[in-house]
């Protein structure tokens, strides 16, 4: 082989190995670029609902729960709506795919926004039961046979 034609086969090979090293960072930095966006999506959605949760005390519960307004009951009804959503998204596919994710930000923000869906769906049902007559009787049915004292103190007492 001519030494000309071996410096060209070098040259190619070179050209060749940069390429393909060029091509290696891109696909890395589409991955890494897809990632991030994902980390902030799912912190955009987590903080959010933590910052609705924290509202969403006992006392602020009990309230909204036995509130007859038109505002509560849109609020009530804006609430269901959310967790439906929530509930859907926590429980898809890609979710599922982002909590197996090898980076510990991302499976931290999908299980804390599946935690705080699970906890919105706890406060809707609480409410639920609360504005349940049949559930209220049963109930106190139930704590005056057992001897529990009062029959609405155990109702209040479950929503803690």
């Amino acid at each position: 082989m001519r030494q000309q034609d071996m410096a060209a086969s070098i040259a190619f090979d070179e050209i060749g190995r940069n390429a393909d090293r060029a091509f290696a960072y891109a696909l890395l930095a589409r991955l890494a670029s897809k990632y991030v966006v994902a980390a902030y999506r799912l912190y955009g959605v987590a903080t959010p609902l933590e910052r609705v949760l924290n509202m969403l005390g006992p006392q602020e519960v009990e309230q909204l729960a036995t509130d007859d307004s038109e505002k509560a009951a849109q609020l009530r009804n804006r609430l269901e709506e959310l967790h439906g959503v929530l509930a859907e998204f926590s429980g898809s596919d890609h979710v599922s795919t982002l909590s197996t994710s090898r980076l510990p930000i991302i499976t931290r923000l999908v299980r804390r926004i599946q935690g705080n869906t699970e906890d919105l769906g706890d406060i809707i049902e609480n409410m639920a039961l609360t504005r349940d007559a049949d559930f209220a009787s049963l109930v106190s049915s139930c704590a005056s046979s057992l001897g529990l004292g009062h029959s609405g103190d155990v109702v209040a007492s479950m929503h803690d």
